[in-house]
């Protein structure tokens, strides 16, 4: 396999890919103390929600290590508020219709575009 030579855009897609990773983790961390802190009395279904957490631990930990944790710049206290945030639109989110959620994501894609138009 030959490397590739990372353009400045590849590399700032990448940095932002390790953000989101970092957020997403952060909300499973969120989801798993909130929801999932119990005996479900499966074993399986037990390794699996403690590995979960630390999974997304290491996650954590070795983007903090990388200097790339959450919001590049932001501090862990922001990096939380931020994921809380997050988890909190995708805990409304989840159990609609697929359909409900791409009238949604296309409602906000389109506020998104009308607040770019008036900046320009």
């Amino acid at each position: 396999m030959l490397k590739q030579t990372i353009t400045p855009e590849r590399l700032n897609r990448v940095y932002f890919s390790l953000q989101k990773q970092a957020i997403m983790a952060e909300m499973l961390l969120i989801e798993n103390m909130t929801e999932c802190d119990a005996d479900f009395r499966i074993p399986f279904i037990n390794n699996f929600a403690r590995r979960i957490s630390s999974d997304c631990l290491t996650i954590r930990t070795h983007l903090e290590k990388s200097g790339r944790i959450g919001v590049v710049g932001r501090d862990k206290d922001f990096v939380l508020e931020y994921s809380a945030s997050i988890w909190r639109v995708v805990d409304m989110l989840a159990g609609l219709d697929v359909d409900s959620i791409n009238h949604f994501a296309d409602s906000l894609k389109a506020e998104f575009d009308k607040q770019l138009e008036g900046q320009v």
